[in-house]
């Protein structure tokens, strides 16, 4: 997606018709989750702002009808920085090094956070999947396909196919 973020990286943007694709598919997967890892500073890997401008970038290029054939991606992995490296860690691993470090997770710019001494991680967190989840419910967009959910593929969730897409939804995964 081209955003017009600072996250707009030439190898990324600009070759990809999503509008021309999903006419094709069954399921276009959106990927917003690659934007901090190994080569670069502690950061989220799809930051609010970022996040928000490629659903915006997707609603002007996707036609109405098609939404419905297009997955929110969300994270579940994350990376752990120190001093020296930087490590690839799936949702478990990013707890028990907070655990370990004794360090307090917080919510951070729509991923978990958190921080101790020469060590920092990112990671997806539920509220990450619900923000992918809020979208897709209030756009249209077919479920969230939620990356790396215990270091295995791809989990996806079709709200329309299980019969949970209502006009009003009370109940959040951030509200467990």
């Amino acid at each position: 997606a081209i955003t017009g973020t600072n996250y707009d990286d030439p190898n990324w943007t600009g070759w990809c018709d999503y509008a021309t694709l999903v006419k094709y598919v069954h399921l276009l997967k959106i990927m917003t989750y690659t934007e901090s890892g190994e080569f670069g500073p502690p950061a989220p890997h799809a930051p609010t702002d970022f996040f928000n401008a490629v659903y915006e970038y997707v609603k002007k290029t996707i036609p109405p009808r098609f939404r419905a054939r297009v997955l929110v991606g969300a994270n579940a992995f994350g990376h752990l920085w120190t001093d020296k490296d930087v490590e690839y860690v799936d949702f478990h691993e990013a707890l028990l090094n907070a655990i370990l470090h004794g360090a307090a997770i917080e919510e951070k710019d729509g991923e978990a956070h958190w921080q101790a001494s020469n060590y920092e991680s990112y990671f997806g967190s539920p509220l990450t999947i619900s923000r992918a989840y809020d979208i897709a419910l209030t756009q249209g967009f077919a479920g969230v396909a939620v990356w790396k959910a215990d270091d295995g593929d791809v989990l996806q969730h079709y709200p329309k196919a299980l019969g949970i897409r209502r006009a009003k939804l009370n109940w959040h995964i951030k509200n467990i």
